[in-house]
């Protein structure tokens, strides 16, 4: 009976999406073996890409919205061993307010680019993330479970570069907020 009603809900919903939400892709996977996802997006100076593995019993819960603005939303449960590779990037041009001079680039522009890399292996636990890949690169990351995780990121942007690292291993409850490339 339930799976009639599964049935008929997905039947009436897959083309609502569809016609509702052009460039979007939602996922939901619950499972009792393994089960590996991966996803990318590359544009022009935006770069999302995503690997994950869970086994045992998971759930993954995953949400791509691919318009101009590109944003994602994973959510991971998972009672055994849990791999995350996930990566996005935002790069720009900006014109530079100096006059000429014979050393600078004939463009008389500069480049500016950011991004944020996590990769973890987790015993078990729960693993959330959304990132922004728009006028400014932003990501969310929280973490509770018990393995290692590493998080890098960095900016350059006209005369200044900042980098970040993070190296979490063991059991751990962690959230972190990067805001990078902003005007």
């Amino acid at each position: 009976m339930n799976t009639h009603y599964s049935l008929l809900f997905l039947i009436i919903l897959i083309p609502a999406v569809s016609f509702s939400c052009a460039d979007s892709l939602t996922s939901s996977i619950v499972c009792n073996g393994a089960a590996f996802v991966s996803s990318s997006l590359i544009s022009q100076g935006q770069t999302y890409a995503a690997e994950f593995f869970a086994s045992d019993l998971a759930v993954l819960i995953r949400t791509l919205n691919l318009d101009t603005e590109p944003k994602t939303q994973t959510i991971i449960n998972a009672t055994g061993p849990l791999g995350i590779d996930e990566y996005s990037s935002l790069t720009r041009e900006y014109e530079k307010d100096s006059p000429l001079c014979i050393f600078e680039d004939t463009r008389n522009r500069t480049d500016s680019g950011s991004q944020v890399r996590t990769l973890g292996l987790l015993d078990q636990g729960e693993y959330s993330s959304s990132r922004s890949v728009a006028k400014e690169l932003t990501a969310f990351t929280a973490v509770n479970g018990s393995g290692i995780i590493q998080i890098r990121a960095g900016t350059e942007d006209k005369n200044r570069t900042t980098s970040m690292k993070a190296d979490i291993l063991g059991d751990m409850n962690m959230t972190e907020h990067l805001t990078l490339g902003g005007s």
